[in-house]
């Protein structure tokens, strides 16, 4: 971690950004409207090139201090963000932001980010949602179930990706059920036999699913029949003759003159 602080540091004094908080849309499954917007953030130097966060994220799971640091500063990007999506694009209403494990590894979110989530505005705060891969679900049964009162005790919802893979751990969730689950699609680029299953089993505990990176309409269309709450499109994906996939610079989204306007957000 210490090397990627170092870059960080050469990067900036070189004048590049050296971090950007690319988003795309998420839309809901019903009537492909808006809902949302799932954030990725990369990480620019000029030792190592473009990060994403397959990169970044071991280091940040073995550094809890260097994890809320990084995460508090995306974290006050998004909540400086939220008012003006708020009030531009009709519907955004949940901005999914990637976290590390580590952050409430101790059953508690970091003080960092616990900090600016007690200071926000109740309806920024509202609409964020933390996301976490799978292993967040393999910590200690009492860890998690506190981890998770405590990041709703804030307002905030929890996510976790990976949902459907073969080694998702599908069995902690009556236990401790996160408010949203992606579905991801594995290395040959399809969702999980019996998709709508998993779907259904997640609607019983009360769970939503957002389906990450769909590719066609007809698969769209077995997620609505499914009852599928939200969805990502797949590059390419096109729906009553618009494109929908895109991704854009926070930064550079609130400089345009209308998010409402962009493509894909009407």
């Amino acid at each position: 971690m210490d090397k990627l602080n170092i870059s960080v540091t050469r990067t900036i004094d070189s004048g590049v950004r050296p971090i950007e908080l690319k988003c795309t849309p998420i839309y809901d499954c019903l009537f492909s409207n808006v809902a949302g917007l799932r954030s990725r953030a990369l990480v620019n130097s000029v030792d190592y090139g473009t990060l994403d966060p397959g990169d970044y994220m071991p280091a940040l799971e073995d550094d809890r201090e260097s994890a809320s640091s990084f995460t508090a500063r995306n974290l006050r990007v998004v909540l400086g963000a939220l008012p003006a999506l708020q009030s531009q694009a009709r519907g955004i209403s949940l901005f999914l932001l990637s976290c590390p494990v580590s952050l409430v590894r101790r059953g508690t979110l970091a003080a960092e980010v616990t900090r600016l989530l007690r200071a926000a505005d109740p309806k920024c705060a509202e609409a964020v949602c933390l996301s976490f891969a799978p292993e967040l679900l393999r910590l200690p049964p009492k860890d998690l179930q506190s981890a998770l009162l405590h990041i709703r005790s804030l307002g905030c919802k929890v996510a976790v990706e990976g949902f459907g893979r073969a080694d998702f751990p599908m069995s902690v969730l009556p236990l401790a059920a996160p408010d949203l689950l992606l579905l991801e699609r594995d290395r040959k680029g399809d969702f999980p036999a019996g998709m709508a299953a998993y779907i259904q089993f997640a609607g019983a505990l009360g769970i939503q699913t957002l389906a990450v990176g769909v590719p066609a309409e007809t698969v769209l269309r077995g997620l609505n029949e499914a009852q599928c709450a939200y969805y990502t499109p797949a590059p390419g994906l096109r729906t009553e003759g618009r494109s929908l996939y895109m991704e854009k610079e926070l930064t550079d989204l609130l400089s345009e003159r209308s998010v409402a306007s962009l493509a894909g957000f009407n």
